[in-house]
């Protein structure tokens, strides 16, 4: 029901949502859990980027899908912090440079407190790719001429996303590599690719 039901009356209908589990706040507190939108809680919870988003209760309180410290590449399953739902494998690239990774919806991301040598500007960034596989051989344009398009295009073929009648839609799907920065006390600072 998360899916179709905001959890506020000015929150924007239909998006899904992931559940976001923290840990306790303080020594005899529970740990809780909050809603955040799908993009909203990867990107704050990229593996190793520390948040503060919802360290409400004092100023010490921050969060993070920890990183293993002690390598510079990393492979980390998903399931060490998040469940959900197992979308099946897909390939990105092309020829030789093809890869083929498995596709997770989150519904439930699991965080902790970091160390605290770690500091609040540990970072890290997911970078999306996408993968487009049209249903048909699409529509042909023509392109003006004399036009400033000339030089840089030969044919301009469009696909449409939205089901039409001759056509099913198109489906679209994206992966999220993600690098960290790691910063620490005393200072210092690596790179991390996951």
């Amino acid at each position: 029901m998360p899916d179709f039901v905001p959890a506020n009356l000015f929150s924007d209908l239909n998006l899904p949502e992931v559940r976001i589990q923290l840990p306790a706040a303080q020594q005899n507190a529970e740990p809780t859990e909050t809603q955040s939108p799908v993009l909203q809680a990867l990107r704050t919870f990229a593996p190793g980027r520390i948040s503060r988003r919802y360290g409400i209760e004092h100023r010490y309180v921050r969060h993070w899908v920890p990183i293993p410290m002690d390598m510079r590449t990393v492979e980390l399953d998903v399931a060490t912090f998040a469940e959900g739902n197992d979308l099946g494998t897909f390939s990105f690239g092309r020829g030789q440079a093809t890869e083929t990774f498995r596709c997770i919806r989150p519904w439930s991301i699991r965080t902790e407190r970091p160390p605290p040598e770690l500091l609040d500007s540990t970072n890290a960034m997911l970078e999306w790719r996408s993968r487009f596989d049209p249903a048909d051989d699409g529509d042909d344009v023509d392109i003006p001429s004399p036009s400033p398009w000339d030089e840089l295009a030969q044919a301009l073929t469009v696909f449409v996303h939205a089901p039409t009648l001759r056509r099913r839609p198109d489906p679209a799907r994206r992966r999220l590599p993600c690098h960290a920065g790691v910063r620490a006390r005393p200072p210092g600072q690596r790179r991390c690719d996951l």
